[in-house]
């Protein structure tokens, strides 16, 4: 039986639940706008730094805020984008077309329009949003052996709801080619890891947190390795105005927050920058639309359903990797 150890998933970080037993060291930073940190079965601190600077890296390449990133000047002209940079952006394009634009990379007008982060916080005008919406979609994007060409040069790409699923696991590769077997990196709502974290046995223990609290309070938490963990949902980042909450996931046909009958969702994926995408489409989406998706088999991962009448739901695969919290105010129906 293993021990109780976990990661809990927090709106933007992971917290380490039962001290890490001798031989593993953390780094905690700040990074890609979130609390991170890194969990690892290393002594080294150099090694540490340099996992550090692996995603620092990341971010300057691919952050929608970062002056002079890659992702900034896309499409300038006689702009050479590196390989790294198209990979990720063809897979972003490829899980658009495949989610129909449930998850889409070509949102940042709606995202920057809205600045649910920023301080002024306000609804922007109907008029405002009908215009952003036209420069946006994944369409509109084209790519050649040569880079890649928009057809609407108002277009702004935000990879905000990829790059973070895709550095964890970059951090994790990085890690294997030291030699480090075992190590958990956390970057916002996204947790990779792989080996075990020793409080465990054969792996880690992410504890999901309750979207219907506002307390670090989870409602259970799935036991996984060599994963990723990602969770989107409305408690996340948001402003209330007049009585009405306006989260930082938006939905493309109407260019406001989305009003699906989800909270939460968590999608577990070997991959972690699919695990990252789909989380926020299978949100946006609806829990009705999410597990037809789920049933396709377009892609292999697994899920948690936070619905907002108070509902659990866990895909079959994870049933019995997955341990309700029976204590808190939601009910698991396929644990009754």
């Amino acid at each position: 039986m293993r021990k109780t150890g976990c990661l809990l998933l927090l709106a933007f970080s992971f917290l380490l639940c039962a001290c890490s037993k001798a031989g593993y060291k953390r780094s905690d930073f700040f990074v890609m706008d979130t609390y991170a940190f890194v969990i690892a079965d290393c002594n080294d601190e150099k090694i540490l730094s340099d996992l550090k600077n692996e995603v620092l890296r990341i971010e300057k390449i691919f952050s929608a805020t970062y002056e002079g990133s890659e992702i900034q000047n896309l499409f300038s002209e006689n702009k050479k984008i590196s390989d790294e940079t198209k990979n990720l952006l063809e897979k972003a394009d490829a899980i658009s077309q495949n989610t129909g634009g449930f998850f889409d990379y070509t949102l940042g007008s709606i995202i920057k329009l809205w600045d649910v982060n920023g301080e002024k916080q306000k609804v922007p005008d109907n008029e405002k949003i009908i215009k952003e919406l036209s420069n946006c979609g994944y369409e509109n994007i084209t790519f050649s052996d040569d880079g890649i060409v928009s057809q609407n040069p108002d277009i702004l790409i935000d990879l905000g709801a990829i790059a973070k699923g895709y550095a964890g696991q970059k951090v994790c590769e990085m890690l294997k080619s030291r030699g480090i077997e075992n190590a958990a990196v956390s970057l916002g709502g996204n947790v990779t890891v792989i080996g075990t974290s020793k409080e465990t046995d054969g792996g880690w223990d992410v504890g999901i947190k309750n979207p219907f609290d506002d307390s670090s309070e989870i409602i259970g938490k799935v036991f996984v390795s060599d994963k990723t963990v990602s969770v989107s949902g409305s408690y996340e980042r948001f402003f209330e105005k007049d009585g009405v909450k306006y989260h930082h996931i938006f939905d493309r046909r109407t260019g406001y927050p989305s009003d699906s009958d989800l909270s939460s969702v968590a999608v577990i994926s070997e991959d972690g920058a699919l695990a990252d995408a789909l989380s926020t489409a299978l949100f946006v989406m609806g829990y009705e639309k999410a597990l037809e998706f789920y049933s396709s088999g377009i892609y292999q991962f697994e899920a948690i359903f936070c619905k907002t009448d108070g509902f659990v739901y866990v895909t079959d695969a994870i049933l019995d990797k997955f341990t309700p919290q029976k204590s808190v105010s939601v009910k698991f129906p396929q644990y009754d």
